[in-house]
This record gives structure tokens, sequence and C-alpha cells, in this order.
């Protein structure tokens, strides 16, 4: 029977009494076939909660339903039957992806204990524990309360606690909440309860909707896991973070995305990243209402979204009935900590639904008008004459350049209040310059403090200091600090929770502004994040460390690269508070600059953010990387992810690996098990996985395993087919396990899994593997046979084929004709030639096999382009001799592919080369080489060691050796190798432990020695780990630590990082989206990060503007420029290892591109301010995606490739490579190229339009009813500030527009509230315009006041007038108005556009009220 429901308040139904008044038999049919209908769907439709009596232990009530309405029971994987059923719950294997077979039962969670009390706020209730098996997690809680408030008629409040012991919650310190009050009188909503099991129903009054209903899978609340799920009014679910979202509108499919703040890149994956937002926001319905959902927690947790079931078909005996029933979407929240504490938003629109959260949480910060401006930083300038350069090229191309930034590399050691004065001295000076300029300086602080010594041997203050005060973050004795390490090596962190830390920490941001006169701080690293899990010691075995579950965070780790979670601060348990962190640090930051700067605003950037961090700073998106992916990221992204490259490549990682070693695929240009398509060369599919340490393991040139190859390109000896091009122009190929299919020439497929240990390895460097090899172009092969014993039946190649027939459609041809006799005897391994046979090359070569083996390995010669123990006279490049025997097993076997063997070389082409010495032991001095001689020439300096040991593999350089490059290249190997395997480094492009300068692309320094056996092997894809890696061309990096156990410490990366916000920060900070990548699909997620930060109250945000990671190009940084223009927060930042993208070092077209961008931003900040206050004020967005202006237009709800600035200006970017279109969503209301007052041509309106898009070009569209202000740009906002203002009007269809201006000085703290500033309504019609001056500033403006400003142009677009030249006239709105000269007037008949220029000496002021007229 249904569950016992009641709405509070009203009296409960008595079904009873439903039957009176049916008495003829018509009605008896009616009912009778009604009942049949009632009784069918209640078979299918099982209630969700049932009354049972009361008994020790309730049997689960398991009802058949849609597997898509299960609620998981089993949320930490690998379910069975057995542990379901132990915890109480159903079991029934799921028939499709997706849904949990493990769930919970209907009669889960608890009752009400008593009746639901009235309350002068709302209600309270107190539940009891169903006798259900307890939860595997920890102890439940069996007594709770759940208080009701009804606190404003948008906003309804409900709590679920523990009535007998007080929990963890948010301090007040960190978020302030309304106070319980009265009742609302008139509430937007209803509540509705059902008593056994508990559940609660919020709907909203006007429509029905669903804001909020717990009966889809009841209540758990135990000590560390809390679990509520709610039903979704509809799939239009946006917010949640921080993430990288693909798209703004989630994907419901089964999707579970982590809440904890983390320092880690945004890879477009489902890590969690720096922010703490558990708000989301749901569009119900096509009448465009929307409510929203906050959870007041700081916990880590884990919200876990499910699809609609829309309909269920029922079997009526032998009919089939259609039953039209909606199971909406799903919403699951699991937390490990504190209380469930929700408020919800009833709206009803969007933007209300925004205004009501920011209203609750703290309005955002009011930025000054400087930081409005274009921003310059990268990590690491190298000295202050660098620093000067750059500064100075960049005003030179005339780009509007407001703001330079300082990164760690200004710093003494990166110590915080510290500036090293060798390598930037002057850098008071530089700054003072930058401000005779009318530019501003921001430096980096990051929270982690060293505890050394100065470089000099002084104290370091800071820390010394702080010792003193007792400021930095406990361990779990309460009494040590804990010590961790970041920049400055070992460090302690401040509890910025801690009111004596606030004072400390101005104190030295005060001081140090004496030093350096900064103007803004960027505070980051502050999730915080370590560089060593816990800290140095490790973290204690407690349950706070290790809680009994883990939310699916990235590592699974609690404190992996932050502190260790038992940890004490002011607030509480490190466990509790760590997502408050950079919260704390923003508001202590935001205090310090209140000191610093009592009159001024200045600017606060952090990363780290939780709920009501907007109202102390902004946001920025994270590192990206230089990449178009990236640019797009996150709506496309990758990482085991759908990979879509715009280029050449694309994959999709499909598990996970298994055990080190055994399951590590690495690639740079392939995948890893991945679906690659590329849209350029090559494809390939990973088919299986790896079975154990070694044995699986297949090594490649072509990207498996320590390769750092970053091109495919075509082979470049005559017959070798395709290959892979690598940084040093050298080519290798070959495919291995894989489908390859090549656009261009050849293909392949991998059969078959290895067998065991080294037996079934085949290495190859340009074939295949036990595999179909077709090319389409030189060669075609099949593989026969598999392998029979270790190392016999193995046989290794570059180009040719394994005891395979292989024909060349080109230049070759052989047999292989006999088959392996025993143990390394009978196996030749050849790259060009031939195996116990005569090989003819319709090409270049010819040769013949003179002899049979005689013994394992002794008398095998392994050569690719040269002879066996023969004289080889190459057609074309090559020629050389052989000058010995072999002398045995292994000891004087030289490999080599290009070059020579203890002999001396001499090429009619390209190499030449000397080997001096003789090999010493097996496998030790065996070298390998694939490039050679080739492009270089070198000399080797010693004898190896041991085995392995000193066994270096290269691919284009030397080890322990001076190389000189003819080319690009030279280096130096600095040591010998330490012990087996430990100090093998492997490379590609690069050097380990070597000074490597290129005179092209890459150079590099390793830094320390390894430290134990493959812990400390630092591989590397795109630059180096522990290494300065400083490249001209593409790939660095820099790993500052050393490595601390096997594979834990080792950072896998392709696009770089390292590199969060809770709730509430916007009104302390700004925030940037984190370390992005030069990437397509980076610029395209940065779209969604900002529309998001919009919804978090953050909407000072912004991304790297041409990624901060991997090396950009021209296109991709003037796309980027492009769009960056219409950032909030304006900055262009990159990584110390990576080509400079200032725009100053692009050509003239690509800086002419850029200036005019950045004038068209200047001359929109007066409306981009007006924006941000509106944002302070009343809390409205000021990037905002199209659904929240045209909220029932259902093409609206997932559009976020484009987005607005408030609610009149369009903008459309091109958002992928060699593109000169863009497609564009037009909404129906009139729309304006913004460049030219011309309407959209053709039937746009509800229509997505193809827009020309060519290079220097970005698309911004006014919106008809919109009236925007403008002022003439300048090189720095201090300068445009004291230019003309003007107006751009855009009509509506009913020839109307509007619009306001908020005008102050730009930076003082406390303007608004002290109404020192203009405010301005707009208002037109089709035959005037009216200023309505409704604020003017203190006094009066004065001549060089401010204020003292006029209007200097009016546009009007979209205005119909008569034939003839307009007649215009303009002055007070209650005085007599002047005419304005035609010279003056400018009309557009064909365009409806009216232009008014030159205005400045007819004396319009900003602070008059003024009308202008047309006709």
């Amino acid at each position: 029977m249904p569950a016992e429901e009641s709405s509070p308040g009203k009296p409960t139904e008595d079904l009873r009494n439903e039957k009176g008044g049916f008495s003829s038999p018509r009605w008896r049919v009616v009912m009778v076939l009604s009942c049949v209908v009632v009784a069918a769907l209640l078979v299918i439709i099982v209630p969700t909660a049932v009354v049972l009596t009361r008994t020790d232990r309730l049997d689960p009530v398991c009802p058949a339903m849609d597997e898509r309405e299960r609620v998981d029971c089993h949320p930490e994987g690998e379910a069975a039957r057995a542990r379901c059923e132990a915890r109480g719950c159903c079991w029934s294997p799921a028939a499709t992806q997706g849904p949990p077979s493990c769930f919970y039962p209907t009669n889960h969670g608890y009752e009400v204990d008593g009746e639901v009390v009235k309350t002068a706020s709302g209600y309270r209730a107190r539940l009891r524990r169903l006798k259900s098996p307890p939860t595997p997690y920890s102890a439940d809680v069996e007594t709770l309360e759940v208080v009701v408030e009804m606190q404003e008629e948008h906003r309804l409040h409900v709590k679920i606690l523990d009535p007998a012991e007080a929990r963890y919650e948010v301090p007040e310190a960190a978020l302030r909440v309304p106070r319980p009050g009265q009742a609302a009188d008139s509430p937007m909503y209803d509540v509705i309860f059902a008593h056994r099991p508990f559940s609660f129903k919020v709907t909203r009054r006007s429509t029905g909707a669903t804001i909020f209903d717990t009966s889809v899978s009841k209540l758990t609340f135990g000590d560390q896991f809390l679990s509520v799920s709610t039903r979704l009014a509809s799939s239009n679910l946006y917010g949640l973070g921080e993430h990288v979202h693909r798209r703004y509108r989630h994907d419901l499919n089964w999707k579970t995305w982590p809440i904890f703040s983390r320092g880690a890149s945004p890879k477009g994956n489902f890590d969690n990243l720096y922010g703490h937002h558990p708000f989301y926001m749901c569009l119900e319905d096509s009448d465009g209402n929307a409510n929203g959902v906050f959870l007041l927690n700081s916990n880590a947790m884990e919200v876990t979204l499910q699809p609609p079931v829309t309909s269920v078909k029922s079997q009526i005996r032998d009919d089939i009935l259609d039953v039209e029933r909606v199971a909406m979407p799903t919403v699951t929240y699991r937390v490990i900590g504190g209380v469930l504490d929700f408020y919800m938003f009833l709206g009803p629109s969007p933007e209300n639904v925004v205004q009501q959260y920011t209203e609750m949480i703290g309005r955002s910060i009011m930025p000054a008008y400087w930081a409005l401006g274009f921003q310059l930083s990268r990590w690491n300038y190298t000295d202050i004459n660098k620093l000067r350069r750059v500064v100075q090229r960049t005003r030179d191309t005339g780009i509007p350049y407001d703001v330079q930034y300082g990164d760690i590399d200004y710093m003494e050691d990166t110590k915080d209040f510290t500036y090293d004065a060798d390598l930037f001295q002057g850098l008071p000076d530089l700054v003072q310059n930058l401000h005779d300029h009318g530019q501003k300086y921001i430096i980096i602080l990051d929270p982690a403090i060293g505890n050394t010594n100065r470089r000099d041997g002084s104290p370091y203050l800071p820390y010394e200091s702080g010792l003193q005060d007792d400021v930095f973050v406990k361990n779990a004795d309460g009494v040590t600090d804990l010590i961790g390490e970041v920049w400055p090596g070992t460090t302690v962190f401040p509890d910025f929770t801690k009111p004596s830390t606030v004072q400390w920490w101005g104190d030295h941001c005060e001081s140090f502004h004496n030093v350096i006169p900064y103007d803004g701080l960027w505070i980051d690293m502050n999730e915080p994040k370590t560089f060593k899990n816990g800290s140095l010691t490790g973290c204690g075995d407690d349950r706070w460390n290790y809680p009994p579950y883990v939310p699916a965070i990235k590592g699974k780790l609690m404190y992996e690269r932050t502190l260790c979670m038992d940890t004490l601060q002011y607030w509480g348990r490190h466990y509790d508070v760590h997502s408050l962190y950079g919260h704390s640090m923003a508001i202590a930051t935001h205090s310090a600059m209140r000191r610093v700067f009592p009159d001024k605003r200045g600017i606060i950037i952090t990363r780290a953010n939780f709920v009501g961090t907007g109202q102390y700073s902004g946001h920025w998106l994270g590192d990206n990387k230089s990449a178009w992916e990236d640019m797009e990221w996150s709506i496309t992204g990758s990482y085991r992810a759908n990979f879509a490259g715009t280029g050449q490549y694309s994959g999709h990682w499909l598990g996970d690996n298994k055990s080190a070693w055994e399951d590590m695929e690495w690639s740079i240009t392939g995948s890893y098990r991945a679906n690659f398509v590329g849209t350029g060369q090559y494809s390939g599919h990973w088919l299986g996985d790896n079975k154990s340490a070694w044995e699986d393991m297949e090594w490649s040139i072509t990207g498996k395993v320590l390769t750092g190859l970053t091109s495919w390109g075509r082979g470049s000896t005559p017959g070798t087919g395709w290959g892979i091009t690598s940084p040093h122009g050298r080519t290798w190929s070959g495919p291995s396990r894989a489908n390859f299919v090549g656009t261009g020439q050849y293909s392949g497929h991998w059969l078959g899994d290895n067998k065991s240990a080294w037996e079934d390895m085949e290495w190859s460097i340009t074939g295949s593997y036990r595999a179909n090899f077709v090319g389409t172009g030189q060669y075609s092969g099949h593989w026969l046979g598999d392998n029979k014993s270790a190392w016999e039946d193995m046989e290794w190649s570059i180009t040719g084929s394994y005891r395979a027939n292989f024909v060349g459609t080109g230049q070759y041809s052989g047999h292989w004709l006999g088959d392996n006799k025993s143990a390394w005897e009978d196996m030749e391994w050849s790259i060009t030639g031939s195996y116990r046979a005569n090989f003819v090359g319709t090409g270049q070569y010819s040769g013949h096999w003179l002899g049979d083996n005689k013994s394992a390995w002794e008398d095998m010669e392994w050569s690719i382009t040269g002879s066996y123990r023969a004289n080889f006279v190459g057609t074309g490049q090559y020629s050389g001799h052989w000058l010995g025997d072999n002398k045995s097993a292994w000891e004087d076997m030289e490999w080599s592919i290009t070059g020579s063997y203890r002999a001396n070389f001499v090429g009619t082409g390209q190499y030449s080369g000397h080997w001096l010495g003789d090999n010493k032991s097996a496998w030790e001095d065996m070298e390998w080489s694939i490039t050679g001689t080739g492009q270089y020439s070198g000399h080797w300096l010693g004898d190896n060691k041991s085995a392995w040991e000193d066994m270096e593999w290269s691919i284009t350089g030397s080890y322990r050796a001076n190389f000189v490059g003819t080319g690009q290249y030279s280096g130096h190997w600095l040591g010998d190798n330490k012990s087996a395997w430990e100090d093998m480094e492997w490379s590609i492009t690069g050097s380990y432990r070597a000074n490597f300068v290129g005179t092209g692309q890459y150079s590099g320094h390793w830094l320390g020695d390894n430290k134990s056996a493959w812990e400390d092997m630092d591989w590397s894809i795109t630059g180096s780990y522990r290494a300065n890696f400083v490249g001209t061309g593409q790939y660095s990096g820099h790993w500052l630590g050393d490595n601390k156990s096997a594979w834990e410490d080792m950072d896998w990366s392709i696009t770089g990082s390292y590199r969060a916000n809770f709730v509430g920060t916007g009104q302390y900070s700004g925030h940037w989206l984190g370390d992005n990548k030069s990437a397509w699909e980076d610029m395209e997620w940065s779209i969604t990060g900002m529309l998001e930060f919009g919804l978090f109250g953050i909407p000072y945000i912004g991304a790297d503007i041409c990624g901060f990671l991997l090396d950009t190009t021209e296109q991709l940084c003037q796309r980027w420029m492009q769009l960056g223009a219409f950032y909030p927060y304006s900055r262009n930042h990159n990584h110390n290892d990576f080509i400079d993208q200032d725009p100053a070092v692009f050509s003239q077209s690509m800086i002419d591109s850029s200036r005019d961008v950045m004038m068209t931003r200047y001359t929109l900040l007066p409306y981009l301010y007006t924006l941000f206050y509106h944002a302070h004020v009343a809390g409205t967005t000021v990037v905002r995606p199209l659904l929240h202006e045209f909220p029932t237009d259902s093409n609206t709800w997932d559009v976020d490739r484009q987005f607005l600035w408030g609610s009149g200006l369009l903008i459309s970017p091109v958002l992928t490579p060699d593109t000169t279109t863009v497609d564009a969503y037009f909404p129906d209301t009139p729309w304006y190229a913004y460049f030219t007052g011309q309407e959209v041509e053709g039937q746009y309106r509800g229509q997505t339009v193809t827009l020309d898009a060519p290079l220097d070009k970005i698309n911004v569209h006014v919106r008809g009813g919109v009236i925007l202000p403008t002022q003439q740009p300048a090189n720095t906002t201090v300068y445009s500030r004291k230019n003309p203002m003007g107006l751009l009007v855009a009509m509506d269809d009913s020839s109307a527009a509007s619009g306001t201006l908020f005008w102050d000085d730009g930076e003082s703290i406390d303007s608004v509230e002290r109404q020192d500033y203009v405010f301005v309504n707009f208002n037109a019609s089709s035959t005037e315009l009216l200023c309505e001056v409704v604020n003017v500033p203190l006094g009066g403006p004065t001549a060089g006041h401010w204020a003292d400003l006029r209007y200097g142009t009016v546009s009007v677009y979209g205005l119909a007038l008569g034939t003839g030249t307009p007649i215009v006239r303009a002055g007070p709105s209650n005085g007599p108005l002047q005419t304005v000269a035609t010279s003056r007037v400018q009309y557009d008949r064909d365009n409806q556009v009216l232009l008014l220029t030159d205005l400045n000496d007819m004396d319009l002021k900003i602070t008059s009220s003024l009308r202008v007229t047309w006709g």
C-alpha cells in the first residue's frame, strides 16, 4: 500500500469516502474498468515506500522496476550477490551498462517518530532508523532530526542532523547563512512528507513540478557516510563543480562527479578540480521555470547522475497497455562527513535562481576597473632583462595592456615575500615604470612557507614569525607543525582559519608592499597542493586518512598531493575543512589587501575556491595547454575520454592499468588501449589487456613505451615505408597489437596476446608482430605462426616479415625459407635484407647470406643497412666493411641501424663515425641506437660498468658522451650509472641528468640522481620530470622533487600540469580556470567553465589565453586572443618550458588582429563594468548562457559554444583550426552585427546560421532592445577612462531599447556604499533617446574629475527613418535642444543605421540627464 503521506497544515485525505455518489450501472462499469487499470498500474508502479509491521529486522522489499530507476547500494564497485544482500539490499544483474545490479530496497532508511511538528519558521520532525542491516561504511545514526525552514517565498531550507551529538558543519566564519525567522506567508513551494519510510517532496506550487523528491531512494546517515537521492524536474541540469564538463548541460547517463578541492590539471575527465561547488540549477520545463539546489557541506562527496525513464509498458491480460509514466532523472549525493544541509531556490527564471543563490552565499566582488584590462603573465621570465623586453615589445605593438604579472620566478628560491635580487635586480624600479605608464603589477603568493634560511644564511622571517605566532597547520598530535614539500622545498602550511594567521599574513603582505609596490595578489597552490602525499613522514593509519568510503576523487587517496586528513586547523580537522583552505586563504588575503590598500579595491585571483569565495576574489580556470584541443576542451575533450582531434589524432582510453609495468602503454602520437581515429594519417585500436610484468609490455618506437616521438611521417630510408618522425628528424615506424588504419600508406593488426616473460615480446621499429600488415604503398606481409619458446622463436625486424611471405609492391621481395631450429642459433635478424635467402631488391640493394649459423649468438651479426660478415655495396648511399669475426655470445655484438660496428664506416651520403673501444662483457657494453651517426657525429668516452646498469638506449642522442650535432642538438652526459635498471635513463628527445642545449627545439637539465630501482626513473613524453627543460620549440617541464616510492611519485603527463574553490569564494576573489593547455578543446572548455562559475557566484573568471601548457601556434593563439578578449578576466599566461606567446612574438597580422579585438574590448569596458556592478549588487551573471535570456527556447538549453555578455552582446568564437566560418544560433529577436550595425541576413531567427569568420575576425552581435555604454579605447584603462563616452542603441521589433551605466573612479573600495558614482538609465524609442541620471558623485564633478566626461558618439541600429538626411537634436532633457550638424550625422538607409559622431563640443555630460531626438 502507498506510503503514509501528509502535507503539514492540511488534513490527510480519507480514500474510503471516494466511492460515494457512484451508483448507476454505467458508473459501475467505469469503476470496474478504472480499477483494472489502477491494478495494472500498481503491478508496475510499485510504491516507493510501504507500511510494515515493526520487527527486529526488515526483509528488503525489492519490487520489479525499470533498472534505470535503481539507486546504487554498492557504489564502491565490484558488487556481488552475497555482499549486496548482506547489507540488506536488492540484487538483480543489470541488463544494460550503467544501472547497478545491487540497489536499495524500498523499505530502507528511517521513519517519522511521532508527528511532523509545525514551527514558527516551518516544520520539525524526529526520525528513527528502520531495522535494516547496518551500512558497511560507518556507524549508523539511529535518531535524526529534520528541520524545515520556509525562509523566503523563493527559498526553502531543509536540514537533516544528529540531535544527540554535534557534528561538523561549515562554520559561520566561512559562510554566513540566513538565520531562522518567520515562515514565508506565500511560498512558491509545497512540502509533503512520507512517514514510513521517511521521505520528503518539494514541488512548485504553480505547476506541480518536482523540486526535490527523496522517495526514489531512502535516507542513509552514518558517521562517515551520508546518502540521499532526489528526482529532478527534467533532464536540463547545470552546475556542480569544479570539473571539466564537456558540455554546459550535464550528460545524465550514469555519470559520477566527485567534489573535493584538488590541485589537478583540467584534463577533461571526471577529476575533481580546484573548486568545491555542490550547487546545481535545473530548468524545469518549456515554460522557462528553473530551480536551484545547494548542499552546504565542505566534506568530500560525489554526485551521481542517472537518466530518466520516460515510459513503461504494462501488460493487462492479453493486451498491452502503454502507460505514460514519467520517472524523471535522479541525483544521488554521497558525502563522507558533516550534515545534510540543503537550500532550494525557486527562481522562477534562471537569472532569478542565481540572484537568490548569491543573495544567500554573498555577492561577488566589484573589481577595480583596471582589472578588466588585458593582462600578461608567464611562469619564468628568466630575469629582469627578459621581463623588460616583454613589457616594451608589448607596448610597442599598441595592444591595450594594463597588467603585468610576476610568477614564482621573481622570488628568491620561490619563497613568499622575497624577490631574487640577482636575477631580478631592479624589480622595484620596473614596477615603478609600469605605474608611470598607467600599468599595474600583480605578484603570486603560494600558501606553503619554506622552513629554511634565506640564501645568505639569514633567517627567513615569515617562517620565524609564524613559529612565534603559532600560525601553521598542526599534525594530529595538535602540537607539532605538519611539514610537507612544495616549491621552496620543505615547507609548513599557514592555518588561514586561525585569526592570528590572518594577522600574520597581513603583516607580511603589508611589509612586502613596501619593497615591491604590487597592485594585486594572485594566490595559487591553495587547495592546498603539495609534492608529497600528506607530509614528509606520510600520514597516520586512521579513519580520517583512510575513511571507510572514499568518493570517486582523483587517485582514490584522500591525502594524495595534499595534507594529511587528520591534521588540525582552527575551524576543525582537515578532513572536514580541506575544501575550505583556499577559501580561507582568499578571506585572509582580502583582509591583507584592505590593510595594504585601505581605500582601493585592488584585485585577488585564486585557484582554490568554495561557495562564497566570489565575495573576495576572482578565479582562473587552470593550467590549460597550447593545443587546439584544449581550446574546445571539456566539451569534446579527452584523457580517459573521447579524444577528437581536429588535426591528426583522436582516441579513447578504455580501461585502467592493472599493475606496475604490466599494463602501462605509453604513447605520444598514438593511443593507449584506445580507439584512435585521426583525421590525418593514422588510426588504430589496442585490443587487449596486458597480462603480467614485462611479458605483455610491447616496446615500440611508434609510441608504446619510453618514447617521445612527436609526429607521424614518411620513412626517410628507401623501403622503410611509413613511420614516425621524432623532433630530431628521424623516422621509425610500426604498429603493435593494434588495428592501424592509415589514410596514407599502411594498415596492420596485432592478433594475439603475449604468452610469457620475454618469450612473446616482439620488438619492432617499422614492422608488425604476428600481424596482417597490408600496405597501400610498398609492402604487404603476414605473420603465420606463434612463438615457440623463450627467445628461440622471437624474430626481430624493422622493415620486413617473420617466417612470412613478404611481397613488396615497390622495391623488395623475399621469402623466409625455414623454421627456427634452436634457441638463438637459427634466428636471423634483419631489417632490409634476407634470412638464409637470396634477396634481390628492385631498387638499390642486393646481397647474399654467406653461411649457416654456427652456435648461439656467436656468429649472428645484426645489421640494417650493412652487411653480415660480408662486403655490402649499396647503389645508393652506403658502403662499409665488417672488420672482424664475432668473439663470443653477446659480447661483441653491436646493434645499429644506420651506423657502424667496431668499424670505420664511411657512407657515400650522410654519415661517419668511429667506435673507439672493445666490448667488455655480455649485455654490458651493448649499445643500441636507432638514428646512430646520422645528422650527427660523436665520441664514446668510456666503457660500460656492469650488466644492464650502464646500457643506455637512445634514439637521438648520446649518454655519457659529448655529443655535438651538426644540425640541431648538443649535450653532455654528466655521470655514471649507479645500479641495475635504477639509473638507466631512456630518452628520445632530450637528456636526463644532462645538460642538453638544442639549437632547435629542446634543451634541459637533469637535476639529480636516481634513488632506487624503477622508482626514480623519470619518463617523459612532452618534457622532463625532475628536470629543468627549456625548449625553444615544443615541449618541456620541471620536476621539482624526488620520487618517494615505486610509481606513486612518478608523474605521467602528456599535457603537463600541476595546479581549488568553495561556494562563496566569489565575494573575496576572482578565479582563473587552472593550468589549461594550448589546445583547441581547452579553449572551448573555458566557455563552459565561465558559464558554470557564473552560476557559482564567481563572475570574475577566465582561462589562460593561448594555453598554459604546451607550445601554442599562431592560429590557435590568434583565435584564443579573440575569445579571451571577452573573458571577464583576460590574461595571457604560459608555462616556463614553452615558447613565448605574448602577442608581440607573432606575425604582424596576428599583432594587428590582437590589437583590434582588444580595442573592441576596451571600447566595451563601460558595459562590462556596469555588468559587474549589477552582479555585485543584485547577483546577476556577467557572462551568461543563452538559456538564461531565452529559457522557453529549447534550442538554447545546450548552446555552450556561444555566450552572452549580460543580456545584450552575443559572442560566437571560432573554436576549431583551419576554419573560416562559424555556426551561430540566434534566438527569435533582432540581432545586429556589432561592427557594422547590419541585421543578420535571411531567415535567421530561431535558426543556426553559418557566418563568415576569417582569421582576423570574431563574430559579435548586439541584441535588439539593449543600449550599451561604450568609450573610446586607449592603450591602458588609465588613459581610456579619460576619453569620450558613447552609446550603442539596438532597436527591438517595437523600436525600443534600454540599458544602464555605472561609473565611479574605478578603484575606491566603498564607492557603491557611499553612493559616490554615476548611474544612468537609458531608454530609446523610434523618435528619441533619453538618458536619465539616477545618481551623481558626491559633491558633483569638477574639471578633471573622473566623472567629468561627455558623450562623443551615438550609434542606433535598426532605426527606420524617412527619406532625406535625418534631423537630430540633442541637449538637456528639461531644456532646449541643439541641432546636430549634418556633417556629424550619417544614416545608412539600407541597413537602418544612424551614426552620430564628434559630439564632444556639444557638452553632453554623462552626469546630466539628456535627450536626443531624430526624425
